[in-house]
């Protein structure tokens, strides 16, 4: 139990810390929306000016087209010629597909099919121009355009974050719980193992000490 707790441990903080800092997700916030077409209008098609800011670096346009209900379709792709002129320069100058498919629209309501141009940057801070127009018949049972400009941000995914502590903490709590276990293990199989007694070592017995040869002097010492 107490591997299984470390391992929880590890893959929670893995999980909480490191996940989020090698997995991104994107973003879009919406910046500004404008109507470049509405039939009816005696102005047709209107260029539309929205300012952009740097910090908003990359952005993308989504094109929002309605068609009107009752209308056979004879083409199933309309495309649509996108500019943005900035204080500088053109930014962005491309045509775009839009399908709206072979098919007849409802009677009641409108048809609303969209795409997302490719992203662009922003050069500089200010305001931006905004030109559509269709590359097809004027008329082609068109209702009305809207562009939306977006910025694409990228953060970082905390989807685990909470999932991750929650898995510390399980791990936590079973690596104190089996290392508190472990120890009164310990102190319970002291206590009734009795104390082992050291077996006395035998006396060690004298040596004798070697006698020391008496020398005698005088005339009877040769004799010895």
């Amino acid at each position: 139990m107490m591997n299984i707790g470390a391992f929880l441990v590890i893959g929670g903080l893995l999980m909480a810390f490191v996940y989020p800092a090698i997995k991104t997700k994107v973003h879009e916030t919406v910046l500004a929306t404008a109507q470049v077409y509405e039939r009816g209008d005696e102005r047709g098609w209107k260029n539309q000016s929205i300012n952009l800011n740097t910090i908003n670096n990359p952005a993308k346009l989504k094109l929002t087209a309605n068609f009107l209900p009752g209308t056979p379709y004879l083409e199933n792709i309309v495309r649509f010629r996108v500019k943005v002129a900035g204080p500088q320069e053109v930014v962005l100058d491309k045509t775009v597909q839009v399908h709206v498919g072979k098919h007849i629209a409802p009677r009641a309501g409108f048809v609303k099919v969209f795409t997302y141009v490719p992203q662009f940057y922003i050069a500089k801070s200010g305001n931006y121009t905004i030109n559509v127009s269709m590359d097809e018949k004027p008329d082609f049972s068109l209702s009305s355009v809207a562009v939306t400009a977006l910025s694409i941000v990228e953060e970082p995914d905390t989807s685990m974050r909470t999932p991750g502590f929650m898995v510390f903490v399980l791990g936590l709590f079973l690596f104190i719980r089996r290392r508190k276990r472990m120890q009164k293990q310990s102190s319970q199989q002291a206590e009734i193992t009795p104390p082992q007694t050291e077996t006395p070592k035998p006396a060690a017995k004298p040596v004798a000490k070697p006698v020391k040869k008496k020398i005698r002097w005088g005339r009877n010492a040769d004799l010895d």
